[in-house]
């Protein structure tokens, strides 16, 4: 294990030191911190005409929902996906291919360090990077303390989730960067490879039957879409930890792929 550590910290330190990572994680709060003011703007707009429903019973249900969880939270951590479709490729496209542009590659490969030990250590490293952006846009959701009493479980389980499709996302990015020397190319390979993943799940209704059942398994937007609501099943943990383990195992074949050659 302290071999996989000092391979994280050295690509930790590598990170932290390049002007992408820093533009990432600025970009990250500027706009993780504009949808959150917008949704508690919208919120705190919508209670004085709730105030005049209140009593109603034709607008008891409507009402009932009227609170920060749903209004502020829930969207916001669904838009938080989309940050994460666009700044995870540009996170993981350096893993291993700027190795290979810079020619350290191969000294990487010769070296006594296992295939499996190499991977952890990028992955684990990267995946520093996204909790890093999570802790920082944590500041947000705890001022919701300040004015309104806040769900804290739908928090939490709105923040695993995140986790979660930030560790699953960063694997399949590791993956992408381990089969290409050019960063843009991993970045595209990343992005185009976590918006299928995506999209699938808009296929499901017309495809019907066990087919949309399938594609609606395959999609993490389904799986994570219960987290918002503070549900954690371990139907997901177990799509998200399986996902995980899937593209860093290809990550490991591929760089195996490429020591053999060697």
């Amino acid at each position: 294990m302290r071999t996989v550590w000092t391979i994280a910290a050295r690509e930790l330190r590598s990170f932290l030191s390049s002007p992408i990572a820093w533009v990432v994680i600025c970009l990250f709060l500027i706009i993780f911190g504009g949808f959150f003011w917008i949704f508690l703007t919208e919120f705190a707009a919508s209670l004085p005409q709730a105030y005049q429903y209140m009593g109603n019973p034709a607008y008891e249900e409507l009402l009932s929902e009227l609170n920060l969880s749903g209004w502020v939270l829930r969207p916001l951590f669904g838009n938080t996906l989309v940050l994460f479709l666009l700044l995870v490729p540009a996170l993981t496209m350096k893993l291993f291919s700027e190795e290979k542009k810079q020619g350290t590659y191969e000294f990487l490969l010769t070296s006594p360090i296992s295939v499996a030990q190499l991977v952890a250590g990028k992955y684990i490293a990267a995946l520093a990077m996204i909790v890093l952006l999570l802790l920082c846009s944590a500041v947000f959701p705890a001022t919701l303390y300040l004015v309104g009493s806040p769900e804290a479980p739908v928090i939490l389980s709105g923040y695993l989730g995140l986790l979660l499709v930030g560790a699953a996302f960063t694997a399949v990015g590791t993956f992408a960067s381990s089969v290409t020397e050019n960063q843009i190319i991993a970045a595209v390979l990343t992005f185009a490879a976590l918006l299928s993943f995506w999209l699938v799940s808009w296929a499901a209704p017309s495809a019907g039957g066990w087919v949309a059942e399938v594609l609606n398994y395959v999609s993490f937007h389904v799986h994570f879409e219960d987290f918002t609501k503070g549900v954690v099943d371990t139907r997901h943990l177990v799509y998200f930890l399986s996902l995980i383990a899937f593209f860093l195992l290809l990550a490991g074949r591929a760089v195996e792929a490429t020591r053999w050659k060697r």
